[in-house]
């Protein structure tokens, strides 16, 4: 029994028939589809591909889809520039965020983080320590 899987990301590199059941010969027996990028159109796409491969050469794959996790989108001025030591506001309520300042998209965040949590901004470019 085999105990080892191999575990393929499929991307604009490697969504053509050809390259997937390539990777299937090669030891491909999980298909990974990222749900973040792309249309799910264009994801059905894929995993018809994966399962007319598959099926071609008798291996059995799985398709295993990553679905996106939830996001806190904040609203800020066009140019931000902050410095270390810097104080920055987050706002929840529906007010234009000002110049240092950040409208979150999830009305109910402050109740969700704690004094001393991490804010990543631009993922990850920025980190902010929170002080209620």
């Amino acid at each position: 029994m085999k105990k080892i899987n191999i575990v393929c990301t499929l991307g604009p590199a490697t969504n053509t028939y050809s390259v997937i059941k390539d990777m299937i010969i090669a030891g491909m027996n999980i298909a990974r589809i990222n749900m973040s990028h792309g249309t799910h159109e264009e994801k059905e796409e894929i995993i018809a591909i994966v399962r007319k491969a598959a099926e071609e050469l008798k291996t059995p794959v799985a398709i295993m889809i990553d679905t996106k996790g939830p996001e806190v989108r904040c609203y800020h001025p066009e140019t931000l520039t902050l410095t270390a030591g810097e104080q920055f506001k987050f706002i929840a309520d529906e007010a234009k965020a000002g110049e240092q300042e950040s409208q979150m998209s999830y009305p109910g965040w402050f109740n969700d983080v704690a004094e001393g949590d991490e804010i990543l901004i631009e993922g990850g470019v920025m980190r902010l320590t929170l002080d209620k």
